[in-house]
């Protein structure tokens, strides 16, 4: 019984879908557009709209006239149409379309003669009027027609009567329109001259400063697009003013001066036009000096950082010598090595002069060392740079770190600092910057950790639940930050009570396990190990469960309902209704 009451649903349904279909299909319409003697008109477009003139399908007529489309609409109703065709003769047509059943619907109409006139005349040259050939006319009405004059600059053309314009245009002259003019069953003279097109562009401006004052007596270059070649050279006059002349095409203006940071602006010049480029120069100043020690040696390696209208930074040299070039302004200057307690100062950079600043590093407490924090030197491994320079473009930070447990540098928003331990390469890089904080994001497992300053962080760099290095933020500046990293000895366990923040502090309280270290990584003392755990896993399980139990049950209603009775029961069911008749007799 069951299997029957499915076999029917079956049946109903494929119906119900036929029904449907049917209710939607679409109506066929054809027929023949031809002219007042009887001949198909070709390349008529015919177009089926809505009531609100809305395009329900359209289709071309062939060379006998004959045209065919479906569009989809209900089997009765009233529709438009419209035949558009740009042979000159006939007028364009709209009517009623009334379709009253689902067969197919032929419509055929004739299409109206309509009065013709002509377009004739001559393109010629602007400055000397020679004629000129291949000229393309476009000519826009009723109708739009489309020609080329011949040899001589000619052009005829019949058309439909109306009013029209004319565009004759040709590389390498000026597209000329004409008025709008109206054409009637005679010849329409219309001639129209070209001038040559320019050749050139020009590029103009002004070079400023920073405050927007002029600067006279700048070689200003332009040069190709990718900068390799130069086309030519001219100085800014009294005023500032430069300008050049040239061929159409994307170009460079460079200005290499003393005293300024060099300038290149990518500049597209175009044919016939004005371009109005000014060119802003940054006036820049030197700072330079010698770092030494307290004890009069000096001091290679060491971070001399600029912090001001920009941030930059550089190495003092084995001389113990830097030198930086900065736009002008008032900055804070840091002088810091590992193993000695940074000075910092502020300066004036003028421009064009070069400023002396000298600095004195004293050792910082417990030695060359620097910086303390429990245990001996062998708990920590040397840190070496992956790079050996310090890139201001690519903003990569690299020093010598080698044989030190302690790092105090300054990082600025748009560098990074690029160091190996025991082979692996690592990176700290900013995030974020905050008044009172920062957000520095660690590698090479990707993870942002938010650091308050003066406070630090232990951070697991490589996941493997242990902690690699102490990151400390000093001090939070607008465009940078100090930071001191201190290395830990991965053979050595952190304490549980000691740690300030996990991973990347995404775990609360409760996901957090402390369980003793196996006896091959056990040290000395209260040391314990840490396992992240997460409740995700526990509700993705739960999930597949479910799934599980649903698909299950759907098999069991399945099998059920379609499972035939078997044929002793269909035996024994006849034999217990034919006892009941009995009984019952």
């Amino acid at each position: 019984m069951n299997r029957k009451i499915v076999i029917l649903g079956i049946i109903a349904l494929l119906f119900l879908i036929f029904t449907v279909a049917q209710a939607l299909a679409g109506e066929n319409i054809y027929g023949y557009i031809t002219n007042s003697s009887g001949g198909g008109v070709s390349n008529v477009n015919v177009s089926i709209y809505n009531s609100t003139w809305v395009n329900l399908g359209w289709n071309l007529t062939n060379a006998s006239g004959f045209y065919n489309m479906s569009i989809d609409v209900p089997f009765s109703g009233v529709y438009n149409y419209y035949l558009n065709t740009t042979l000159v003769g006939y007028d364009n047509k709209t009517g009623t379309l009334v379709i009253t059943d689902e067969t197919d619907k032929q419509f055929s109409t004739t299409l109206n003669t309509a009065p013709q006139g002509n377009i004739t005349g001559q393109v010629t040259n602007a400055s000397n009027s020679n004629p000129i050939s291949n000229v393309n006319i476009l000519i826009q009405g009723p109708i739009t027609y489309t020609t080329t004059t011949d040899t001589n600059g000619y052009y005829s053309i019949n058309v439909t009567t109306g009013n029209y314009n004319l565009t004759a245009s040709k590389t390498g002259f000026i597209e000329n329109v004409s008025d709008i003019f109206s054409v009637g069953t005679n010849f329409t003279v219309v001639n129209l001259k070209l001038a040559l097109a320019p050749t050139t562009g020009v590029v103009q401006g002004y070079v400023v400063n920073q405050t927007g004052a002029t600067i006279s007596g700048v070689t200003v270059m332009l040069k190709t697009s990718d900068g390799t070649g130069t086309i030519n050279t001219t100085t800014s006059n009294a005023s500032g003013a430069y300008n050049f002349t040239y061929t159409g095409g994307n170009y460079q203006l460079n200005i290499a001066e003393a005293n300024y940071y060099e300038n290149t602006t990518s500049i597209t010049i175009t044919n016939g036009q004005i371009l109005n480029q000014n060119i802003t120069l940054t006036e820049i100043g030197t700072i330079q000096g010698t770092v030494r020690s307290s004890g009069g040696s000096a001091l290679s390696g060491v971070t001399i950082s600029a912090n001001g209208p920009v941030f930059n930074n550089t190495l003092t040299d084995a001389n113990g010598t830097y030198s930086l070039i900065l736009p002008i302004g008032t900055y804070t200057i840091r002088a810091a090595k590992s193993g000695y307690d940074a000075s910092t100062t502020s300066a004036t950079i003028t421009h064009g002069v070069t400023t002396t600043l000298n600095f004195m590093l004293s050792p910082s407490d417990g030695g060359s060392g620097g910086g303390g924090g429990g245990g001996s030197f062998s708990e920590y491994y040397p840190i070496q740079p992956v790079a050996t320079q310090t890139s201001e473009t690519e903003g990569i930070i690299s020093l010598d770190l080698s044989a030190v447990k302690r790092y105090d540098f300054t990082l600025g928003a748009n560098q990074k600092l690029e160091f190996t331990i025991k082979g692996d390469a690592h990176s700290i890089s900013i995030a974020e910057l905050f008044s009172d904080g920062v957000t520095l994001v660690f590698s090479s497992e990707p993870q942002s950790i938010t650091i308050k300053q003066g406070e630090s962080a232990r951070v697991d760099l490589n996941r493997d639940g242990i902690t690699d290095i102490i990151a400390t933020v000093k001090m939070v500046r607008t465009s940078s930050i100090d930071l001191i990293i201190k290395l830990i000895n991965e053979d050595k366990y952190v304490p549980i009570d000691s740690i300030s923040t996990i991973d990347d502090g995404q775990f609360n309280d409760s996901q957090v396990q402390v369980v003793e270290p196996t006896n091959d990584n056990k040290t000395s003392g209260d040391n314990k190990e840490i396992i992240i755990t997460s409740e995700k896993n526990n509700l993705r399980y739960l999930v597949y469960a479910i799934i599980l139990i649903i698909i299950s049950l759907i098999v069991f209603l399945a099998r059920n309902l379609l499972k035939p009775v078997p044929v002793e029961n269909r035996s024994k069911k006849r034999m217990k209704t034919k006892t009941s008749k009995t009984r019952k007799k």
